[in-house]
């Protein structure tokens, strides 16, 4: 009986004992991030950039001209996102600084600046731990019958 009391209470003690718990997504993303990489894809339509400026007559070489002066510098985009706790953000880049909210979903799959205006962007969270976050988005502009997609994928560490 002895032998029975003394476990239980060792179960009951080691039931009550606190846990180191695991960061939540939100802890994990809260910090500043510089960017590592960057890749920016263009779409109009369902073809690619190029496949659409040789649809519309220029040569293959004109187009891709085009298509590496359009994407190149944002390929090359250098800068800061520091993520503050309360939900807001500010990104540095080029000279300028941009500032708004940031929201993300509880299982961290899903991270938005500023929701509800014009400048919202939805980011699909690809990898989030301590040291780095990749980020994948599309911004689509439906304009004059034609729709522009902008895919673009940002890597960033700490």
């Amino acid at each position: 009986m002895i032998k029975q009391v003394i476990f239980l209470s060792l179960v009951l003690l080691l039931a009550n004992c606190s846990k180191e718990s695991d960061p939540t997504p939100g802890d994990l993303i809260v910090g500043n991030w510089k960017i590592s990489t960057a890749k920016v894809t263009v779409k109009v339509g369902s073809l690619t950039l190029v496949e659409y400026l040789v649809a519309q007559g220029l040569t293959a070489a004109e187009a891709q001209d085009i298509e590496a002066a359009f994407t190149d510098d944002l390929n090359d985009i250098e800068g800061n996102l520091e993520i503050k706790s309360g939900g807001t953000y500010s990104s540095t880049s080029g000279g300028s600084t941009d500032t708004g909210k940031w929201e993300l979903t509880p299982d961290g799959k899903t991270l938005t600046l500023d929701k509800g205006t014009a400048d919202e962007f939805v980011f699909t969270v690809a990898t989030l731990s301590a040291t780095n976050l990749n980020l994948t988005g599309d911004q689509t502009d439906d304009s004059n019958g034609v729709t522009l997609t902008i895919h673009i994928e940002i890597g960033l560490t700490r």
